[in-house]
This record gives C-alpha cells, structure tokens and sequence, in this order.
C-alpha cells in the first residue's frame, strides 16, 4: 500500500513505517536477493556515464521492484529525471530519498 501511494506521487507517509514494513515482507532478510540488486546497480552506474536515461530508469525501476526502500536506486531516480527536465518524478524520488 505504501509503495503504490509513493509511486503515484504521494510522498507525505510515514517513512519509519514504510521502511520497518519492508523489513517485514518476504523480500527481507535471508530471503533478500542481493545478486540481482547489486549487479543492476554497477548497471545503473554505468548507464549514468553514458547518459542512458531510458535504460537508467528501466534498471533502477527493475531495482525498486526487488527492494523499494533501496535509497541509492531513488537516489539515481532523482538525478535522471533531474537531467531529462522532469521536475515532478525529480522530486517524488529526492523526497522518498531524504523520507520527507
């Protein structure tokens, strides 16, 4: 629920429970799977040398699928959509980033 309210833009949420809920899902713990997560983020840094934007949002999207509290993903999200003018995602991504 969490996730589709900031998606669609809807940052003002409780990011202590946000980031506790994710602690509770299935992508947690031991479960994790940070072999997918930490290939696409070399990916994505990559992607950001070479200006890629299309392929820098598909990578870091892929990411967030996986682990939506993954900062550095909103992170990079924020500084793409900053470069391809889109003021809206911009700050959707640089509030989930700072949780403001």
């Amino acid at each position: 629920m969490l996730v589709r309210k900031l998606e669609s833009g809807q940052t003002d949420i409780d990011y202590k429970e946000f980031r506790e809920s994710f602690l509770e899902s299935s992508n947690s713990g031991s479960r994790h799977p940070k072999g997918q997560i930490r290939p696409a983020e070399s990916g994505a840094s990559e992607l950001m040398a070479q200006s890629k934007y299309s392929e820098i949002v598909q990578t870091t999207k892929k990411i967030l699928s996986i682990d939506y509290t993954n900062m550095h993903a909103h992170k990079v999200l924020q500084q793409t959509y900053k470069a391809l003018k889109d003021e809206a995602n911009r700050q959707k991504y640089h509030d989930i980033d700072l949780g403001s």
